[in-house]
């Protein structure tokens, strides 16, 4: 059986350099996360994460290296290379995992007179080194298999390093001063890389020892910044004039090591290493890199044409300075990611990284959208008098200028436009486009993604997200658009803007969600902690709570404070336990009684109760949904309000507790595809026939009312203030109605679980595993026998024991499956449409009599999942 190896900071440049020669060992099944996979932050995270995929080894390559902006974030400084490191090395020495640390010369005060060794005394001058040292004391105290490698200007042919920066200024300028007082060992990551994993390899094999302790690693030789840069010069044949100068005449605000040469006896005579020249290694590297540029050569040439189209005159002058900047760096990456494809209009709009070029967001990418979607408004609705659009924007850099360009362009195209004022919530935007009788809208985000994308999302007539057909229709319209017959000048005359007025009807609607008024008031001192996580949840989210009667809402200041860069967070994920850190420090100070938290758009909501231990944590997107389904509930049948016409709407990757509820009280339910623009299909083929009473997802989002088509932070977390007021009017805290909810209606727990798979074989492999999957299903999973397969591609369910088949209700196909065994356990497994990865989604269920033995029922919940995916080969 292969070795199991976690690389964590997979998308860095160890990680990348990593990743790139992983399939040199055979022995090894690899496991890359970066952010978006793992939040190494979040222990909890971490802990289900390990415990699942049960690594043998850990190698930690995720850290914060902005050295010097670490002098003015010491708090992320610190949770990235201290407490993430420590999380790490606690939880992988729980399951019994190795972990090998990647640290810093910037430990050491660069004032030795010789190269350091590992033992010699540690003096960090700058935040970035006592951070990463405070890492590697967490790391060593944590487990104690542990091995940190100190390692020193680190540089690849992935991400930004002093190497591609001084190619780049090679090229622009002919004369360059660098410092040459700095003396140190460059290391090519690429060595590093192969170092950690031959000593894995040999490790496995045997044939050496893992031996823990503080190892030193670094190409041989030494150099200043000067020396290192006459060499680059001189290998990649820059003509370029380099002067030698002090540190003095390059202030910075830290203090570097002016000596950082580091002796690496202790790895090469442990593990028997053969570490190369510093000189040797950098000829290397710009031998590989020329390769991979003369066999790309052919992808180069056609992106330097497609990129050429960029500089005639219908494209503004800024627009073309940064191509013509792109076009002249000697490292073509960004260029290539900028100009390889064009940026996909999807079903669900566009979403990218914001800069120049065809793969990206700007005002030509968005205004081929805008173009696109008002030709289609204009086929669709040529017998209307007037046809009108909803335009509405985040927080996001740049969302505010592709909300006026797109205003412009509608308008343009003599399409009457209702432009916000500022940014405003998504679920505004879906009320808006039904309340001023519109046939469509947009809204510029990117939800939580990181602070480079941003996104455009395109809305119908009935303020839901659109579906079949007009979604096919509408992508064919836009594929047909060239820049030069995108109309940019505006009519202003047929552009509205929309304020205050329109949050006065929004949020009197929002009121309309309250079910429990007289609870609300008898609670309405309830401790609030609210952050909308630097989002447009900001001023409407806390009125909606007062517009409930919630009298004593508590924000988090420094997230208040709207921006793109979410300066306060590594990714502004609501679900994310470090995105909500912050206000859980509140709640603890105020000894709040609920953490609620919305998405930058504020249409996903966070929800963080305290347990039967006093300690905050965050529901899942399950449970949150589940206590909303059973609070709605719950009230209409105390109040007589089920009147036998009410349904609820999940997705179908979303617990099954939601349908017992629904069945128990006798209330129609609907499964659909993910995403909340099929509920609102259910929604739109049912009106008037039947009461919508609320829907959601797995993925935090949920939406309690109809006069919104959308996810609905806003109705949501008004509502989720009041179920708390509720269960305290009981004597309860949430936490504790939530496991009342399990003890009547059944525990489940839930876990989902991504499987990458790289590049084209990567793809053939994922197509292959849902083939295998569809043509010899497993036969029992978990100890239960397989009952039931679903076949959402043929629309067809199979009962395995009485051999029956019944059609699928759905309007279209996806490729999905779905298990269910006999003990009630459900694995859904749907490859991802965009990338290389396929996502299960598990549920198990678990006998659950009291309180407590919650936390008993969960472990062994857990571990009969890591059974089921060990099973499965995952």
């Amino acid at each position: 059986m292969k070795t199991k190896v976690l690389v964590t900071g997979a998308k860095g440049q160890l990680g990348s350099e990593i990743q790139k020669i992983s399939g040199s060992f055979p022995e090894i099944d690899f496991y890359f996360t970066d952010v978006e996979e793992l939040d190494i932050t979040d222990p909890w995270k971490v802990a289900d994460y390990l415990i699942l995929n049960k690594p043998q080894f850990l190698v930690n390559c995720a850290a914060y290296t902005a050295v010097d902006k670490a002098e003015t974030d010491l708090e992320t400084a610190t949770l990235l290379n201290a407490t993430a490191v420590g999380i790490l090395a606690e939880q992988a020495a729980d399951i019994g995992c190795k972990i090998i640390h990647v640290s810093t010369d910037y430990v050491f005060n660069g004032r030795g007179p010789r190269p350091y060794r590992e033992d010699d005394r540690v003096d960090p001058r700058s935040v970035y080194g006592s951070t990463k040292l405070e890492g590697e004391v967490l790391c060593m105290k944590n487990n104690p298999e542990y091995m940190i490698i100190r390692t020193s200007w680190l540089y690849s042919a992935f991400g930004t390093n002093f190497v591609k920066t001084m190619v780049r200024l090679g090229g622009e300028k002919t004369e360059l001063g660098v410092i040459a007082d700095q003396i140190g060992s460059p290391t090519n990551a690429a060595d590093l890389a192969d170092a950690i994993l031959t000593i894995i390899s040999s490790v496995i094999s045997a044939e050496k020892q893992f031996v823990p302790g503080i190892y030193h690693y670094s190409n041989e030789g030494v150099a200043s910044w000067y020396d290192f840069t006459k060499a680059i010069f001189d290998i990649a044949k820059i003509n370029c004039l380099v002067k030698p100068i002090a540190s003095e005449d390059y202030p910075s605000p830290v203090q570097r090591p002016a000596y950082s040469v580091m002796n690496k006896s202790k790895i090469k005579l442990n593990f028997g290493l053969q570490i190369p020249h510093w000189r040797d290694s950098l000829t290397e590297y710009f031998q590989k890199r020329n390769n991979d540029m003369a066999t790309n050569q052919e992808v180069l040439e056609n992106v330097k044409l497609r990129a050429a189209e960029w500089l005639t005159d219908v494209y503004d002058e800024a627009t073309k300075a940064e191509v013509r900047r792109m076009l002249s760096n000697e490292d073509p990456t960004e260029l290539i990611d900028s100009f390889y494809r064009d940026l996909e209009f999807g079903t669900g709009g566009l979403r990218g990284i914001m800069g120049a070029g065809i793969n990206r967001m700007n005002i030509y990418t968005v205004g081929a959208a805008t173009q696109g979607l008002s030709n289609y408004l204009k086929k669709e609705f040529a017998g209307l008098p007037e046809i009108k659009v909803a335009i509405c924007y985040d927080c996001r850099n740049n969302s505010r200028l592709f909300s006026e360009t797109s205003a412009d362009i509608f308008s343009a195209n003599g399409i009457k436009v209702f432009l916000f004022e500022d940014l405003r919530p998504t679920p505004e935007l879906s009320f808006a486009i039904r309340e001023l009788g519109c046939q469509s809208g947009i809204i510029l985000t990117a939800s939580h993604n990181p602070k480079e994308y941003n996104g455009y999302k395109a809305y119908w007539d009935d303020g839901s997200q659109i579906v079949s057909p007009h979604d096919e229709n509408i992508i064919d319209e836009v594929l047909k658009v060239k820049a030069i017959d995108i109309k940019f000048k505006g009519d202003k005359s047929l552009i509205t803007i929309l304020g205050a007025d329109m949050d006065n009807l929004f949020l009197e609607k929002v009121k309309s969600v309250s079910i429990s008024p007289e609870v609300v008031q008898r609670q309405k001192d309830l401790k609030i902690v609210y952050t909308p996580i630097h989002g447009t949840g900001v001023r409407m989210i806390p009125a909606a709570l007062r517009a409930f009667g919630f009298a004593n809402i508590i924000n988090v200041p420094e997230q208040d404070v709207v921006s793109g860069d979410f300066p306060t967070v590594v990714s502004p994920n609501p679900e994310e336990t470090a995105a909500l850190s912050m206000a859980i420090a509140k709640a603890v100070e105020v000894d709040a009684d609920v953490v609620l938290a919305s998405d930058p758009d504020a249409d996903r909501i966070g929800v963080a109760v305290k347990n039967d231990k006093g300690e905050f944590v965050i529901l899942n997107g399950n449970q949150t949904a589940l206590v909303f389904i059973f609070y709605i509930i719950s009230k209409r049948r105390e109040s007589n309000k089920l009147l036998g016409n009410e349904f609820i709407v999940k997705t179908i990757v979303t617990t099954e507790l939601i349908a017992k509820i629904a069945e128990r009280n006798n209330v129609d339910f609907y499964d659909v595809f993910t995403g909340f623009k099929y509920i609102a299909e259910v929604i739109r083929d049912l009106e008037g026939k039947k009461v919508y009473i609320g829907g959601g997802e797995e993925s935090f989002g949920f939406m309690p009312a109809d006069f919104v088509r959308d996810k609905d932070a806003v109705s949501s977390c008004a509502l989720m203030a009041e179920i708390v007021a509720w269960a305290k009017d009981q004597g309860k805290s949430l936490y504790e109605m939530l496991l009342d909810i399990y003890l009547k209606y059944g525990y489940s727990r839930e876990k989902m679980k991504y499987v990458v798979r790289k590049g084209k074989t990567g793809a053939e492999e994922i197509q292959q595993m849902m083939v295998n999957f569809r043509t010899n299903p497993p036969k029992e999973l978990g100890g239960s026998k397989l009952k039931i397969v679903k076949d959402y591609e043929t629309l067809i369910a199979k009962n395995l024991l009485s051999r029956e088949e019944t059609k699928i209700d759905q309007k279209t196909t996806s490729n999905v499956l779905q298990f269910f065994t006999e003990d009630g356990t459900k694995i859904s497994v749907r490859p991802s449409g965009t990338e290389p990865k396929i996502k299960f989604y598990f549920e198990v269920a678990g006998e659950f009599t009291k309180r407590a033995d919650y936390d008993t029922v969960e472990k062994l919940a857990d571990e009969k999942i890591e059974a089921i995916m060990q099973e499965l080969d995952l």
